[in-house]
């Protein structure tokens, strides 16, 4: 499978600045959010929780049972600090996938999504986000976040025009910020970096270009030993996909088969109910039954009193004679043909 040197050198990018992230980390034990003095909101199992921060005063939280409560608290809301917002989304909200047992690049791992949620998850790959995290631009797994879940919120942040710091996903009391990429495909614009900001991603470029060789190396073993298992997985999700499509083909005709079944009255029980109404005076020759219709025909000493017997049965209705009744020359029989309909 082909590598281009784009996607390389984005992973490699993310993975030199979140290294460097590390070494130059502060010290403090606070959040992203709470060392910037950033409102937060968090998107949990029951709604949002929505906490603003006013220069110089107390963080601010509101309880927030739907997408409306919350549109209506942020257009009546004037906080400076709406300029900047974290978006926490809680661990119940979100699903965590390993798919390897060593580090794969970002790239990579997203190749590997697309065909493990259609292979092992019940959730349609276009409506569910996937996220990598921001984790050294390589990980072992990935992250699945319904779109119903955070989409409709950047719809509404997008509307009130608020400015989205960061999206943390939170994970067994870790907290997972998501990467570039990750919000990029998200559709999440983020704010625009001062110079200094500028200045210092130039120096990381050009100091990332004496690495290149052996980032390149190291993506160059991980490509190989997944290649083969990407393409192992695509042939299982056809083989998935063919045997779905066979069961579903079969359970069409089984139910098919089931109607007809309802819809007939059992041979059976029709031969239970002629003996039942049939004098010992008569006798049939044949018996066909095409669809919900019955035809016989045989001998009787009594043929006229037929026709009402027949129709006093709860399975049979509109009974007649399906041709004239002959007298037998020197027997005391006749000959006669019936049709009626049965009752389903």
């Amino acid at each position: 499978m082909s590598v281009s040197l784009k996607q390389i050198l984005g992973s490699f990018f993310s993975w030199w600045s979140s290294n460097l992230s590390v070494l130059f980390k502060r010290t403090s034990s606070k959040s992203y959010s709470a060392r910037f003095n950033y409102s937060r909101l968090t998107i949990n199992e029951t709604g949002y929780v929505l906490s603003l921060h006013k220069s110089g005063a107390e963080a601010e939280s509101f309880i927030l049972n739907s997408l409306e409560e919350l549109s209506s608290k942020l257009k009546s809301s004037n906080y400076p600090a709406w300029q900047k917002l974290s978006i926490y989304i809680s661990e119940n909200r979100i699903l965590f996938k390993q798919i390897s047992g060593q580090l794969v690049p970002e790239y990579r791992i997203r190749e590997l999504a697309e065909l493990d949620i259609v292979a092992s998850t019940p959730f349609d790959p276009q409506s569910t986000y996937v996220f990598v995290g921001n984790r050294s631009g390589s990980a072992k797994g990935y992250f699945i976040v319904k779109h119903s879940v955070l989409a409709p919120v950047l719809k509404i942040l997008k509307n009130t025009k608020a400015k989205i710091a960061s999206v943390v996903l939170m994970k067994n009391g870790q907290e997972y910020s998501l990467s570039p990429l990750d919000l990029k495909h998200a559709g999440v614009k983020q704010p625009n970096r001062n110079l200094i900001g500028k200045s210092l991603t130039a120096a990381l470029i050009a100091v990332s270009v004496f690495t290149i060789g052996h980032f390149y190396w190291r993506h160059y073993q991980a490509s190989n030993a997944l290649a083969k298992e990407i393409s192992i997985a695509r042939e299982q999700v056809k083989e998935v996909r063919t045997i779905l499509a066979g069961r579903n083909a079969l359970k069409e005709k089984l139910h098919a088969v089931l109607d007809l079944k309802k819809a007939t009255v059992p041979t059976m029980e029709v031969w239970e109910e002629l003996s039942r109404l049939l004098t010992d005076t008569t006798w049939l020759a044949s018996l066909r039954i095409q669809g919900d219709e019955i035809f016989m025909s045989g001998y009787s000493k009594e043929a006229a009193f037929l026709i009402p017997a027949i129709e006093a049965s709860p399975i049979f209705k509109e009974p007649s004679f399906d041709g004239p009744v002959v007298s037998i020359a020197g027997k005391n029989q006749q000959r006669f043909a019936i049709k009626a309909r049965l009752e389903k």
